[in-house]
Formats: C-alpha cells, structure tokens, sequence
C-alpha cells in the first residue's frame, strides 16, 4: 500500500490531493475499500474518511493551519501505510 500527494508541499489555505494504492503480490492495483486518517504535526486527528482505493481525495488545509509534517495513514485489508505533506510557512 502505497499513500501518494499532488504535492509533498503546501501552502496554508491551499488544497492537496491524496490518494492510496494497494497492490497484490504481483504488483496489480487492487480494488478496496481503506480508512484514511489525517493528523496534524502535533498528533491530532483532523479527519479520517473512508475511501475507494486509487480514488483522489482533495484535503483543503485552513490558512491557520500549523506548518510542519501532517501525516496521513491509510489502512485497508489489515495492511497499513504511512505518508506526510508537509504545510510551509507563507511568506
């Protein structure tokens, strides 16, 4: 299971796609159904969905959002993936 980003940087305000893949032994894409948590750099949920594996999710961030590394974690068929964005301070 792999967790991939429109973009490993955003801004506060700004939007990023996410999106989780599962693959089979073989390497085939693999239809699922997965819970996507996304926490905050200080460890909080700031939400946590269901998804269709290889569907795109657009998670919009607050312009207050904290910067730092947010991480999102997928799991689907007891398999769990980890992966972070990061949000930049604008300047």
């Amino acid at each position: 299971m792999e967790i991939i980003f429109s973009s490993p940087k955003v801004k506060p305000g700004d939007s990023v796609a996410i999106k989780d893949l599962l693959h089979d032994q073989t390497g085939d894409l693999m239809d699922a159904d997965s819970i996507i948590t996304i926490k905050d750099p200080e460890d909080n949920i700031i939400d946590q969905f269901n998804l269709k594996t290889g569907e795109e999710y657009s998670f919009q961030t607050e312009s207050q959002s904290v910067p730092g590394s947010w991480k999102v974690l997928a799991s689907s068929q007891k398999i769990t993936s980890e992966n972070s964005f990061e949000i930049v301070v604008n300047e």
